[in-house]
């Protein structure tokens, strides 16, 4: 499946997250990109907003949007994305960021190739 998200504000604020915290995300996308501040309360629930503030994930479009989706065995781990150097871990541990991204959520397989 590949998916681009478009409001990445919207997408970001909609979905739930394991860890409390605030991460500043730099998006890389000629349409949606931009950096913006993720700030998850204890509860998992997330605000976004746009920032001029230095970024702790640097991700493209469609790694955004794969981590976004998950996949059927739970969310793509960010040390995966990190060691073949399709994401930037700036100022937090990947292994950190890789937690916050974590979720309960998992998207519904409506057909088996």
């Amino acid at each position: 499946m590949w998916g681009r998200i478009l409001d990445v504000e919207a997408a970001l604020a909609a979905r739930s997250y394991a860890v409390p915290g605030v991460v500043v995300v730099q998006v890389n996308d000629d349409i949606a990109g931009g950096t913006f501040a993720l700030d998850v309360d204890a509860s998992g629930h997330a605000a976004c907003s746009l920032t001029t503030a230095s970024p702790d994930l640097v991700i493209g479009a469609s790694d955004l949007a794969t981590l976004w989706f998950g996949c059927p065995h739970g969310t793509p781990s960010l040390s995966v994305m990190h060691s073949r150097g399709r994401v930037r871990a700036q100022a937090r541990p990947i292994g950190w960021l890789s937690a916050f991204f974590s979720t309960t959520w998992r998207r519904q397989e409506l057909t088996n190739f």
